[in-house]
């Protein structure tokens, strides 16, 4: 097939999976010695999060870290036994893993930016697969929440927008439920949350009661999703 000859919409659903694996290459060719941290993610958030992986896989309840620091809850870290890197994160052994969480993350974002900036700002195709692009891969080195935070935040936007526009535009509902699963509440969502709103109160004044009523469905969904770790 010859990619020049494909239709904007099929080369980004090949171009930003593609650039993808090649950007964490070094997560599958290095393994446990690639470079998969800022600050200290690689000594204490990663062990944690690879403790929690094991225990939903066991089907425990991943309450008491008893093997870390001594004793400590396993909700210090604010990693959610539901999110979204806990439950693809068991699909493959560690540290092959990591690769799995890290590309999930750029994928949710490239492809949460490519929409965003083609619904709100009617860019043409070069301009949007940049911004993508660089939106996904620049969050490929950070740990702690915000990966996960800023990685959906595209994609939280547009999703709403788009369900407020148009009620009937149910795929964008699997786009908020991603969403959902890949945020941390007890820190970074309050700030999200915050901003979600006020977007949205800003940019579609014209539905305030749609906007309420997402944002009241959504933000309650997260906090039952995320008591585990509140």
């Amino acid at each position: 097939m010859n990619f020049i000859m494909l239709n904007n919409k099929s080369k980004y659903y090949i171009t930003i999976p593609i650039l993808g694996f090649i950007i964490l290459i070094d997560r599958l060719l290095l393994g446990k010695y690639a470079i998969h941290k800022t600050h200290d993610g690689f000594d204490s958030f990663i062990p944690y999060m690879n403790q929690i992986i094991e225990k939903v896989y066991s089907l425990e309840f991943p309450g008491w870290n008893p093997d870390y620091m001594g004793g400590l809850p396993y909700n210090l870290m604010d990693i959610n036994w539901l999110s979204l890197p806990v439950l693809i994160g068991g699909l493959l052994p560690f540290p092959l893993r990591m690769f799995l969480i890290e590309y999930t993350q750029v994928m949710i974002a490239g492809f949460g930016m490519y929409h965003f900036l083609g619904f709100n700002y009617k860019l043409k195709y070069n301009t949007k697969i940049i911004g993508a692009i660089f939106w996904g891969y620049f969050l490929v080195n950070m740990t702690y929440w915000r990966v996960q935070d800023l990685a959906v935040i595209p994609l939280l936007l547009v999703s709403s927008q788009k369900l407020i526009n148009d009620s009937k535009g149910y795929q964008w509902y699997w786009g908020l439920l991603i969403c959902a699963l890949d945020l941390t509440f007890a820190k970074g969502a309050p700030f999200i949350g915050l901003f979600h709103a006020i977007y949205l109160l800003v940019i579609v004044q014209y539905k305030p009661f749609r906007i309420i009523k997402l944002l009241t469905l959504f933000w309650g969904f997260v906090v039952l999703l995320n008591l585990p770790v509140i």
